[in-house]
């Protein structure tokens, strides 16, 4: 009777191990160790002859702004103001030159896109982000070819976007952002510093969702984002 009764728990515990409530909160376990662990790193305090040395959520590194939490979405909030700055004044002059949307396009590509996606290479996109993006790309795509909303009978008619995009020869964001990664990616592979960096194993305290830059297979616009 011992035995059977041994053998039902030893069963009713890998049972429970595997189940799906039971996964649930160790993960629940693993997010609390996580969280405490990243609060006690944020309460380290570091000094030089006894001075203190004072900590910032964001910093300016070599043109691209980071920020303590590993995002990238400050980033991009930097490159977008500049890039709506920028469109703001280059647009004028090309309305005022009746430039046709092929050569504005040129010029929003040459221009404003690359202050838009400055530093992106490496970056991890996620949904918010990449939206956001979008968002400024497709309007100044519509601006351009004209091909704006239209409101009719109560209610807001926008041409397809492909249409724009095609006036004024321009492509989808994701297909931008695909081409200036693979150009890193070529670079990067072969460097002995990319596989010590793929190989290393995740600190304490790191999000449990964050992907890295070289996991993100799937760009924007495709499954796999973040939410």
């Amino acid at each position: 009777n011992n035995n059977n009764n041994n053998n039902n728990n030893n069963g009713w515990r890998r049972g429970h191990a595997t189940s799906k409530i039971c996964a649930a909160n160790a993960q629940r376990r693993r997010q609390r160790e996580r969280v405490l662990a990243c609060q006690a790193a944020r309460e380290r305090r570091f000094t030089i002859n006894g001075t203190e040395l004072k900590s910032v959520e964001l910093f300016k590194y070599l043109g691209k702004h980071t920020s303590t939490t590993d995002s990238d979405w400050p980033a991009l909030q930097k490159n977008l103001a500049k890039a709506r700055k920028r469109w703001g004044l280059i647009s004028r002059l090309l309305v005022s030159e009746g430039a046709s949307a092929p050569v504005s396009g040129l010029f929003y590509k040459a221009a404003i896109l690359t202050v838009l996606l400055y530093g992106s290479e490496s970056w991890v996109w996620t949904q918010r982000m990449y939206k956001a993006a979008e968002s400024f790309h497709n309007h100044v795509a519509r601006r351009i070819s004209g091909k704006v909303g239209r409101f009719q009978n109560g209610t807001w008619t926008y041409p397809p976007i492909k249409e724009a995009l095609k006036a004024c020869s321009m492509h989808p964001l994701s297909m931008y952002i695909h081409r200036r990664r693979d150009r890193i990616q070529q670079h990067a592979f072969g460097r002995d510093i990319y596989e010590i960096c793929k190989n290393t194993g995740r600190l304490p305290g790191t999000p449990t969702r964050l992907q890295f830059w070289w996991e993100q297979h799937e760009l924007p616009g495709q499954n796999g984002l973040e939410e």
